[in-house]
C-alpha cells in the first residue's frame, strides 16, 4: 500500500487525477477522478482517504498500480507519508 498526504489544503478526484495524469508522461492508461475514487479502466487505483485531517490518498498496492504511485510522487502537492507500510 501506498500513502499519501496533501501537502496543502483538499483536492477534488479529478483534479488529483489530472495531476497525476500529467506526471506520467505519454503513458497509455489515464487516470479518472470520481467521487473519491481514482480509477482506470473502471479498476480502483486509489482513494481520498477524507477522515484524515489532511484528507491522504491511498493507492491500492498492486504490480498494475505501480505507474500511477511513481507519478503520484512527482505531484508537488502531495507528499509520502512515511507512516504507513
Amino acid at each position: 500500500m501506498a500513502a499519501f498526504v496533501f501537502a496543502n489544503g483538499v483536492i477534488t478526484a479529478k483534479e488529483l487525477a489530472e495531476a497525476i495524469n500529467e506526471a506520467m508522461e505519454g503513458q497509455s492508461d489515464k487516470l479518472t477522478g470520481l467521487g473519491d475514487c481514482l480509477k482506470v479502466n473502471g479498476r480502483v487505483v486509489a482513494v481520498i482517504l477524507q477522515r484524515t485531517v489532511p484528507e491522504s490518498v491511498i493507492f491500492v498496492d498492486k504490480i498494475d498500480n505501480f505507474p500511477f504511485i511513481e507519478a503520484a510522487r512527482e505531484v508537488k502537492f502531495l507528499k509520502e507519508f512515511k507512516g504507513i507500510d
